[in-house]
């Protein structure tokens, strides 16, 4: 394992029954970086990064060989699951805000890491939802109910309440699909500066190559539960080696 490894993955392979879903994963995922995960609908993203905080645990039938370390440790050992998510955050492309207000929304996970200071949770809430690019739209109803909320402003609210746990790692499962461009690169922006943060890396699912471009630093290719092909984004979109990648990179342009 390399010194500035956040993530490493080792001879990892997931099943759901019978069905060989992930096979022989072996990747590094550097702190500091923005990393992309590409590859057709299917093919095993986000199964992939759900196993990095063992969402899979929740799938009945899952089984994991192999290693998955963060920071060095086991996080299918002795790791607390609850700590692990704290740890590695995850949006997804369906917002899933809770049926509650948008105030206790981002105080949910501070709270239940023990933060009870009103005036320190009043502090995380609005640090979050600023820099989910969100306050400005919502800072007069945060009494309300969340559910009321259109669905990109949902969306923001789940980037916020991931952001409000300080997590190490964030993982967005084409989490900013739905929003607007100007939208989305304000996020992005923000997770660029995020990632300077001592040990915070970030990881995402992702179809616009110009967003890849733009603000990713390394891009991994998955096909049929496998890592094909893994480098910055100039070397997979204007010189990548395996055949499947440059089909892959001219479908999508």
């Amino acid at each position: 394992m390399s010194e500035n490894a956040k993530i490493t993955v080792e001879n990892m392979n997931l099943y759901y029954g019978k069905f060989h879903a992930l096979k022989n994963i072996n990747m590094e995922i550097p702190e500091k970086e923005i990393t992309a995960f590409i590859g057709p609908s299917g093919c095993g993203k986000s199964t992939l990064l759900k196993s990095l905080n063992r969402m899979n645990d929740l799938v009945e039938g899952c089984v994991i060989t192999g290693k998955v370390q963060l920071d060095g440790e086991d996080i299918y050992g002795d790791m607390d699951v609850n700590l692990l998510r704290k740890r590695v955050g995850m949006v997804f492309q369906k917002p899933n805000p809770f049926p509650m207000s948008i105030y206790d929304n981002i105080a949910y996970g501070p709270r239940t890491h023990g933060i009870r200071s009103k005036a320190k949770l009043d502090d995380i809430v609005e640090k979050s939802l600023r820099d989910a690019a969100i306050w400005e739209e919502v800072k007069d109803r945060l009494k309300k109910s969340a559910l009321g909320m259109s669905g990109g402003q949902q969306q923001r609210l789940c980037i916020a309440r991931a952001l409000a746990v300080e997590p190490s790692v964030l993982i967005c499962d084409e989490a900013t699909s739905a929003l607007d461009v100007t939208v989305q690169k304000q996020i992005l922006k923000l997770l660029m500066e995020l990632k300077q943060k001592e040990n915070f890396s970030f990881l995402l699912i992702c179809h616009d190559l110009a967003l890849v471009q733009a603000f990713c630093d390394r891009v991994l290719v998955l096909y049929h539960g496998e890592t094909v092909e893994s480098g910055t984004p100039d070397e997979i979109i204007n010189h990548p080696k395996m055949d499947y990648t440059k089909k892959l990179i001219d479908s999508v342009l």
